[in-house]
């Protein structure tokens, strides 16, 4: 029997699937992490192609079938504009796409993870800042179970104190305060290596030096 799900969801990740269909990762808010058919979208006439943009927050609609997931609607609800018109922000939005599809399970919803993964990108897109990319990191890891404080004691004190900052602090004052340029790349790069002992495999975005 066939099931419909109408929920909210943020694209992950695209995929070309057969001659003219794609696979689409989603976030969702009913279901948690799903893979979606989207039935000729790489077609020019395709009412879903510009809907099913990655970063996109969307209103879709799909049928569970023989446990696919066929897209049969999808309205753009927010578009984050801004990340895709420069490259440098628009490495940080594949770089904050990448981490949470691959740290994030299959069919395991979360209001937590949902408004931590829209709010990120609502604001990466109103005032991007490598400090605001650092601070998704380390609480999304936080939130998953494989960040505590006690795995960074052995680090330097300015370091220590930029982490503990970020993790406690809400975007709207991390948005407002000017932070160390040398720090912020030292953040990035150790809890880009932290992400990727967890993966137990390499992050392919690379941001902008």
């Amino acid at each position: 029997m066939e099931k419909y799900l109408k929920t909210k969801a943020i694209v992950l990740k695209r995929s070309n699937y057969k001659e003219a269909d794609r696979l689409i990762t989603l976030y969702t808010e009913e279901k948690g992490k799903i893979t979606a058919i989207a039935k000729g979208i790489r077609k020019i006439t395709s009412t879903k192609r510009g809907h099913l943009e990655l970063f996109n927050l969307v209103d879709m609609q799909a049928v569970d079938h023989k446990g696919w997931y066929i897209l049969t609607q999808a309205e753009s609800i927010k578009t984050y504009s801004k990340i895709k018109d420069t490259l440098a922000i628009t490495a940080y939005g594949y770089y904050i796409c990448e981490i949470f599809e691959k740290l994030v399970p299959e069919a395991e919803p979360s209001d937590i993870l949902f408004k931590l993964l829209s709010k990120t990108l609502a604001y990466i897109d109103r005032s991007p800042s490598l400090t605001l990319l650092n601070a998704f990191n380390l609480k999304l890891l936080k939130i998953l179970g494989f960040y505590s404080r006690s795995q960074i004691k052995n680090l330097a004190s300015s370091l220590i104190e930029y982490l503990n900052q970020i993790e406690m602090s809400t975007y709207k004052i991390i948005s407002s305060k000017a932070y160390n340029s040398v720090i912020e790349k030292q953040a990035h790069n150790f809890l880009k290596n932290f992400t990727e002992g967890v993966l137990e495999r390499e992050i392919k975005t690379k941001l902008e030096s």
